[in-house]
Parts: C-alpha cells; sequence; structure tokens
C-alpha cells in the first residue's frame, strides 16, 4: 500500500475528497487512555521558543489522520521497560473535553480539534515540555507521539532523534471523538501534508527517518510498526549511552580571512587567492530538493529504511 487510504483529491488537486468510510475499530480497555483532568489554566502571552535540549532517550512518531499511532505506540511501550509514551493527539482531546471559559486551554484545544486545525504553539510547546520534563524525572525514554509536526517546532531541540512516520490516514466516524467528521479529516489530511512534508524530506535527507506503510488494520502491518519501534527504542538507548563529544568550534572570521590570504602567497599561480574551482567568499550554490520522489504518502523518500507494502 502507498499513500493515503480512504482518501483521494479534490477539486482544484487539493487532498481530501472522501472514496470510502471505514468502521471506527473496537476500543478494549487495554487501548482505553484514561486523561486526568487538570485545573484550568490562564493562557499567557506567547513567549519566544525554548530550545528543548535532549538528554534521555526518545524516539518521535507521527503519522497521518485516522492511523491508529497512538494505541500501536502504547503497545509498543508496554513491552519494553523503562519507556513512557505521550499522545500530543490524545492530551489535547482530553483538554477539549474537559471544557472552560474562552481564554483557556480546554476552549484552545476545543477550537483547533473540532476544526481540525494544529492547535496553537504555545499550548503544545508546554505539554510537550511537560511530558519531555516527566519522563527526564524518572529516568524513562520517551515516545514522543504527534510531535514534532513542522520545521518550527523541529527546531526548538538541540538535537534531532530519529522519527518513525506511519504513512497511514483513514476516514473513521463513530468514534464519539470531536474530529470524527468529514470536514474535520479532509483539514487535518490538508494540514498534515502541507505542514509536516518539508520536514519529513528534511529528516529523510540526513537518514532520521523510518517509514511504515501500509493500513493499520492489519495484524501484519501492526506487528511491523511495533517490531520497528521496538527496533528504533533500542537504538536511541545506545545513543544516549554513548559519550558527549565536545562541540567543534567555530572559526571566526578573521581566522578564514588570514587563511585564504596564506593560500594565496602560497600559490601564486592561482587568481586572486582561490583554488580550482573554489567559489568567491566562500559562497555555495543551493541544494534543489526534487520533489517527484514522493507520491500520494512519503513511502517513496529514498532513504527510506523500511520497505513500503503493496
Amino acid at each position: 500500500m502507498n499513500g493515503v487510504s480512504g482518501v483521494g483529491v479534490g477539486a482544484g488537486g487539493i487532498p481530501g475528497e472522501i472514496v470510502g468510510v471505514e468502521p471506527a475499530p473496537n476500543v478494549t480497555e487495554r487501548d482505553t487512555v484514561k486523561e486526568e483532568k487538570r485545573p484550568e489554566t490562564t493562557v499567557l502571552p506567547v513567549a519566544a521558543p525554548v530550545v528543548v535540549p535532549i538528554q534521555q532517550e526518545n524516539v518521535w512518531v507521527v503519522g497521518g489522520p485516522g492511523s491508529n499511532k497512538a494505541s500501536l505506540c502504547e503497545r509498543a511501550v508496554a513491552r519494553r521497560d523503562g519507556w513512557t509514551h505521550f499522545s500530543v493527539g490524545q492530551r489535547l482531546r482530553a483538554l477539549a473535553d474537559a471544557g472552560g471559559g474562552p481564554a483557556s486551554d480546554g476552549a484552545l484545544a476545543r477550537a483547533a480539534v473540532s476544526g481540525g486545525e494544529q492547535a496553537p504553539r504555545e499550548l503544545v510547546g508546554r505539554l510537550v515540555k511537560a511530558a519531555l520534563s516527566d519522563a527526564a524525572r524518572t529516568a524513562h525514554g520517551l515516545v514522543l507521539d504527534g510531535y514534532p509536526r513542522d520545521m518550527e517546532q523541529l527546531e526548538h531541540f538541540q538535537k534531532e532523534p530519529r522519527m518513525l512516520l506511519l504513512d497511514c490516514s483513514k476516514l473513521q466516524l463513530g468514534r464519539g471523538r470531536r474530529d470524527d467528521s468529514v470536514a474535520a479529516f479532509r483539514r487535518r489530511l490538508e494540514v498534515f501534508r502541507e505542514l509536516s512534508l518539508p520536514m519529513l524530506k528534511h529528516l529523510d535527507q540526513n537518514h532520521r527517518l523510518v517509514i511504515v506503510d501500509g493500513d493499520t488494520d492489519s495484524t501484519e502491518v501492526q506487528e511491523e510498526f511495533t517490531q520497528v519501534l521496538l527496533e528504533e527504542m533500542e537504538k536511541a538507548e545506545a545513543l544516549a549511552a554513548m559519550p558527549e563529544q565536545p562541540p567543534t568550534p567555530k572559526p571566526n572570521g578573521t581566522a578564514v580571512q588570514q587563511f585564504a590570504h596564506a593560500m594565496a602567497r602560497m600559490s601564486g599561480g592561482m587568481g586572486n587567492g582561490f583554488a580550482n574551482g573554489a567559489l568567491r567568499n566562500g559562497t555555495a550554490h543551493n541544494g534543489i530538493l526534487p520533489n517527484g520522489n514522493v507520491a500520494n504518502g512519503f513511502a517513496n523518500m529514498a532513504n527510506n529504511k523500511v520497505r513500503k507494502r503493496v
């Protein structure tokens, strides 16, 4: 299977035309996540983003709307000690259901979830920082489900863990969720593709993206996702155990200029002191990322480490 299940291309080339509706999966007691209600808080003015250092094991997981990634993440985490799962989507839905006044976190979450929009960055940032702090305090690794979603959120981290993409999107109705509507599903899918695709390309270029592609109603795909996530958790533990390498100092402009002048004096045959083919003033051509290797979903990325399903 490649791309997005249950959707096609609508008018004007906008994805999201519904061609089929999948029934909601049976929710078992094991898959039910109980959210603790928190007291309402007053939303403060948005401050400058704080860079989040990653000191414990972390694995990022993203997936299209309706991919059931939260349930699959919980299944994998239950099979490995020392790990915690945090789902941004589940936390936002719990806030939305908790209610609250117009300026509360619940009201902000309710508006975003019901409309299929991305939640306010300040609100999501606070939720993620709290989850990272809780995991660090308990010395647990963290499977961070649903974050980061775009390049701006990615840049808040000093280090980039590996990301697991569950390339599956499916409209599911009848689950009793605020976003169980055709309009919300279409918008969620558009936002996911618009904001997440550049980030996924970036991670793929840096060999930090692993893709599992297929219908998550399939037992085989569910087990494949679980095994891949367990492997990524094991790799994260190994990387966290490695000693920290000191950062490489960046040369200042004066040292670079002195080196260029020295090379010019040593090589009288080189015009303007630049070696063969070197560019003036250290200028480099901008790299161009071709768009042809990404189809409806993301399974055709060149550095994908997981074989796609047919």
